[in-house]
């Protein structure tokens, strides 16, 4: 199971849908057709998640992978089609992207937080 407790489900612009992640998966569903789309961005287990104010882009911030010249990442994506808009290396010294936070209302602005060794 996943071993964070950062907020991982949101409602998007669809009421009836749901976007989540599990390990390195982005996941919407919809609740009346039980049918599911998938987000295949990711190479590692996804950390953190945040529903932009338009309820439907996401942003998911991963661990970073192994091998070296891997980096984390964060991931900006559309639930209505799954297909990624925007991906943001982060530095090599930098784990994981632990958080991560669109600016109310425009949210022109994405915030992220980064983990280390330390």
């Amino acid at each position: 199971g996943i071993r964070n407790y950062s907020n991982n489900l949101y409602f998007t612009d669809d009421p009836d849908e749901v976007v989540w992640y599990t390990a390195a998966l982005g996941v919407v569903m919809n609740l009346k057709t039980r049918k599911q789309r998938f987000f295949f961005g990711h190479n590692d287990n996804i950390k953190s998640m945040h529903m932009h104010p338009c309820d439907w882009i996401v942003a998911t911030g991963q661990t970073k992978s192994t091998g070296p010249t891997e980096v984390p990442y964060v991931c900006i994506w559309e639930t209505r089609t799954c297909k990624r808009l925007q991906r943001l290396d982060h530095p090599f010294a930098v784990r994981a992207i632990v958080a991560l936070a669109f600016s109310p209302g425009d949210g022109d602005t994405l915030v992220t937080v980064g983990s280390d060794n330390g």
